[in-house]
């Protein structure tokens, strides 16, 4: 739960994710702004969706960013996040779910057929036929 500068609440589930052993031991030792757990290259997409969500234009979102990890590593989430009204103040609440493996192993598989020189364009496409 933040604002677009203040962490308002975290549970344990997320402080792990990020290297802590418990909400309060991140709360206590991590950086007090908001955007300080992510990712440099998706600091801006994460900023422009808070402010509109706290703004009243986007009220459920998702996407995916990179959160960083209390040793400095990266950890790529899945976030649906909502508008929500947190003691009289719009706040963001999120759900986050860990893709790293996912995003891993699409990272891999790409690489390793890149290097093959595989090109696949049409993998992902589901034949269908029209009839008007």
């Amino acid at each position: 739960m933040r604002t677009q500068t203040e962490v308002l609440y975290m549970n344990n589930s997320f402080a792990r994710l990020v290297g802590y052993a418990s909400a309060h031991e991140c709360m206590a030792s991590a950086p007090k702004h908001a955007n300080s757990m992510i990712h440099p290259d998706d600091l801006e997409l994460v900023a422009s969706r808070v402010r509109a969500r706290l703004a009243g234009e986007e009220t459920i979102s998702n996407y995916e960013i990179r959160l960083l990890r209390r040793d400095g590593s990266a950890v790529w989430v899945e976030a649906h996040a909502a508008l929500v009204n947190w003691d009289g103040q719009a706040a963001s609440l999120s759900w986050l779910n860990d893709i790293s493996r996912r995003k891993g192993d699409r990272g891999r598989t790409g690489a390793k057929q890149r290097r093959r020189g595989i090109r696949q364009p049409h993998q992902n496409r589901i034949p269908c036929q029209y009839e008007p």
